[in-house]
């Protein structure tokens, strides 16, 4: 009940149900109060468009006790615009006796309809005075102070409007699209990111993220999204002029870094999107770089003949190193296989020697040893006279049994 009257509309009601009251209670004034209720909404309500009935009005709620729904009833927008400025003069006081936030707010929007923007900002103060946290009547000095003294006046206020509420999303577009605009991209970086993870069907949200962040961070990281954006369909006028920049600008960064062939494309597929001198001269300039690269690899320059002789050195430098290296490490290979080789056949001289020593061992200590040597064979020994040539002893200690004699 009290919503529709504040914006000067009823249901089908009379005016004892909208003032409930007691006649004991009531003086004459009251009954005027009453007269103008009733009448609101015939013909003759017109006559509350008067400034004698306002008066009248005025005076007779003032000397009324405080009935919140007799200034409901008087603070009707349509009545406040035809009888400006001489309504908010005379109810100004009064609301703000009551201490009345949303009644000062209607007649700041009075007075802003008006273009009287001094005097709303002084009842728009008087009201975050009351409630500081007050975030319609933050919004609504934002919007006047942007009115008079430009956008920029504006952003202190919608600061202030996100600190006390984040989830406002006027003010967050504003402040977003105002640092957009001056080329403050890290301050609007944030706004535009958290507008994108709320809303990922808008696609103007990506697109000014994706401005953004390319603005501050470059394209790394970003060409899945590129490409997913670059396929979009029915694109509205808003969305196509923001894809060109957007791709106007990818050009951009990637003639920076040298990836001529990305930044043609990226240059081509804004200009199907608009043309724009811009684009035209970028992708004039690219041609020129890669004319330029083509001939310069037909036709190396000095310093690149240079480079390339300090390569080919290094190149020859390294081979020779490398194979001196190589000769070094075989002939210690062979030094160390040579010394092997003879100590290997050290060992198998010596194995075999102790093999044939206990295969062949002889009794060395027998007489049939000793008969069995060639210089001491009897038969070879005995002369023509067949004189007998002495045998040598036997060793002592052997008796001849031992011997076999």
């Amino acid at each position: 009940m009290r919503e529709e009257l504040a914006f000067g509309r009823r249901a089908d009601h009379t005016g004892e149900e909208l003032l409930p009251r007691d006649q004991a209670q009531r003086n004459e004034d009251a009954s005027l109060l009453q007269d103008v209720y009733v009448l609101r909404e015939e013909p003759r309500a017109a006559t509350v468009a008067d400034e004698t009935a306002l008066d009248e009005y005025v005076l007779a709620w003032g000397r009324t006790d405080e009935d919140p729904q007799a200034l409901t009833a008087l603070l009707r927008e349509e009545v406040l615009l035809k009888t400006y400025p001489r309504s908010v003069e005379q109810l100004a006081p009064l609301v703000a006796d009551k201490q009345d936030p949303s009644a000062l707010r209607l007649l700041a929007r009075v007075c802003e309809a008006k273009n009287d923007y001094d005097r709303a900002i002084a009842l728009l103060t008087d009201a975050i005075r009351m409630a500081p946290d007050d975030v319609a009547a933050l919004s609504i000095l934002a919007r006047v102070y942007a009115k008079r003294d430009g956008e920029a006046a504006a952003v202190p206020w919608h600061e202030r409007i996100l600190e006390v509420n984040p989830k406002v999303r006027a003010s967050r577009v504003f402040l977003a699209r105002w640092y957009y605009a001056q080329g403050q991209y890290a301050a609007a970086l944030p706004h535009w990111e958290r507008l994108f993870l709320r809303e990922r069907q808008n696609r103007v949200c990506e697109l000014y993220w994706l401005l953004t962040t390319i603005h501050c961070y470059g394209i790394r990281g970003l060409e899945k999204r590129l490409a997913a954006v670059q396929s979009w369909q029915d694109l509205t006028a808003q969305e196509r002029s923001l894809l060109h920049e957007l791709f106007l600008l990818v050009g951009k960064h990637r003639l920076q870094e040298g990836e001529l062939d990305l930044a043609e494309q990226a240059l081509r597929f804004a200009l199907r999107l608009m043309p724009a001198r811009e684009g035209e001269r970028l992708l004039a300039e690219v041609k020129q770089r890669k004319k330029e690269v083509g001939q310069q690899a037909r036709q190396p320059s000095p310093l690149r003949t240079r480079e390339q002789q300090n390569t080919a050195d290094l190149d020859t430098f390294i081979a020779s190193w490398a194979l001196a290296v190589y000769e070094e490490d075989r002939r210690k290979r062979f030094t160390i296989a040579k010394r092997l080789g003879v100590i290997a056949v050290i060992l198998l001289a010596g194995a075999g020697g102790l093999w044939s020593y206990r295969q062949f061992r002889p009794t060395w200590h027998s007489v049939a040893f000793w008969k069995s040597l060639p210089f001491l064979r009897l038969e070879e020994r005995t002369g023509a006279a067949g004189k007998a040539v002495a045998l040598p002893s036997a060793p002592a200690g052997i008796s001849r049994g031992e011997t076999g004699e």
